[in-house]
Order: C-alpha cells, then sequence, then structure tokens
C-alpha cells in the first residue's frame, strides 16, 4: 500500500507542476518573443544601411580582410567600430545577402582577377583559391558558380 501512495504522489506531484508550467507557457512566450525582436533588431533607415554597408565594403577591400580565410564578424566588427549586430542588419537589409556572401563575392572578383593577369601555366586553382581566401577547393568553385554562372575552369 505504501508503494502505491509514493507512486501516486509523484505522479501528481509531476503531472501538477506540469501542467502549471505549460498553462504559463505560452504567456512567457509572446513576452520573450516581444523583448527578443525589439532588442535584437535595429531599426535602420536605408540611408544608414548604406552607410554601414559601405563602411563595411570599403574595409573589406583596403585591408584586405576578405582573403582572410578565417574572417568572422566578430573581427569586421571590431575593425570598423560597428555593432555586429548593424552590421548583419544593414548587410541583409541593403544587399539582400549576408556578410559571408559579401566576402565571397570579393573573393570571387580577386580570383577573376588573377585568372585575367596570370598566363594560363603560371597558375595552379589551388594556388588562386587559396590566395583569395577560400579554404577548399570546392568552396571555391561553389561560390565562383553562383556569382559567375559558370565555373572557374
Amino acid at each position: 500500500m505504501l508503494a502505491i501512495g509514493i507512486g501516486y504522489l509523484v505522479y501528481i506531484v509531476i503531472a501538477h507542476s506540469t501542467v502549471a508550467y505549460i498553462n504559463r507557457l505560452p504567456e512567457a512566450t509572446e513576452n520573450t518573443d516581444k523583448r527578443e525582436n525589439s532588442a535584437s533588431l535595429p531599426v535602420m533607415g536605408d540611408s544608414q544601411m548604406k552607410k554601414i554597408c559601405d563602411a563595411v565594403t570599403q574595409y573589406l577591400q583596403t585591408s584586405g580582410a576578405y582573403k582572410n580565410s578565417d574572417l568572422i564578424l566578430t573581427d569586421v566588427s571590431r575593425e570598423t567600430g560597428i555593432h555586429h549586430k548593424n552590421i548583419s542588419t544593414a548587410i541583409n537589409g541593403y544587399l539582400h545577402r549576408n556578410l559571408f556572401e559579401l566576402v565571397n563575392s570579393m573573393r570571387v572578383e580577386e580570383a577573376k582577377r588573377q585568372l585575367q593577369e596570370l598566363s594560363a601555366s603560371d597558375y595552379t586553382v589551388e594556388g588562386i583559391y587559396s590566395n583569395c581566401g577560400f579554404r577548399s577547393h570546392s568552396t571555391f568553385y561553389m561560390a565562383f558558380k553562383k556569382f559567375e554562372g559558370v565555373s572557374p575552369a
């Protein structure tokens, strides 16, 4: 009889505490969503997004940081002095791509420049894609095909 009583007591505690938790869940989720959306998405106009995109693009081009295969958003944020959420929001909202698509497009442009400068016998694909910041042959080919519509070969 004691075993049945303890089992029943455990059932009551688990069932009732779970029901109370579930009943509070939609309210907590709604409040959390409202707080996260208002805090995490900075509101910017087109002119502000353009300024941020121009500053990031200029930094990437003048410093050559886009050639760094280990480049991350926080590096760009630190170097430009622009908060990483603002960079991400501006690039997504104004350029309709993310930072890594922007970086890869710059890398593809650099690869095209190098391919045009060098004669066919003076280069290897491995040398070009690694000089431009790509980590692998397949990533280079995929990005090149995406932005140019043809393979680099």
